[in-house]
Formats: C-alpha cells, sequence, structure tokens
C-alpha cells in the first residue's frame, strides 16, 4: 500500500495584513496555539515564507481556501520530499 503524497500549507510574508489578524487566523483555521501561530508568522516575516500545516492535500484544502479567502497570502505545495520517490 502507497501512502498518500504529502503537502505543506506555505505561509507568505505580506505588507498588507496586520501580525495579530494572520495569528488569529492561524489559530482558527489551522488549531495553532497562540505560541505556534506566532512563531510562524515571525518566521514568515523575517524569511519570507513559513510551512504553517503538513498533511495531505485533502486535509489542507478547505483550509487553504478559508485563509485566501480572508486576504493571507498562503499555498498548498507538494512536499519536496515527494520528488525523492521512486518511480512505479
Amino acid at each position: 500500500m502507497e501512502l498518500a503524497n504529502k503537502y505543506n500549507l506555505v505561509l507568505y510574508n505580506d505588507d498588507v495584513n496586520d501580525m495579530l489578524y494572520v495569528m488569529a487566523c492561524l489559530m482558527r483555521y489551522c488549531k495553532h496555539t497562540n505560541l505556534q501561530a506566532e512563531q510562524c508568522v515571525v518566521i514568515a516575516d523575517s524569511k519570507g515564507t513559513c510551512i504553517v500545516k503538513e498533511g495531505a492535500w485533502i486535509d489542507l484544502f478547505d483550509i487553504n481556501q478559508e485563509l485566501t479567502s480572508l486576504g493571507i497570502k498562503v499555498e498548498l505545495k507538494e512536499d519536496e520530499s515527494n520528488l525523492h520517490k521512486p518511480q512505479k
């Protein structure tokens, strides 16, 4: 049995949204604690991006849609480890 590919929900830094707003959205939709949300926002602010959640595409799709509809810049990306799996 082959495991489903892993995906990452990536948060991008922007100059539009307030950090507290982004943190509140991460806590509500990604189920982050206050500390987790704060760390993700700080990492995205300093490095430009931060992986805020990992999992199957089907589990992350709705979260991606919700955050995007709220003006949060996120993207659902296939994990790089999937690229190194042998083809059958």
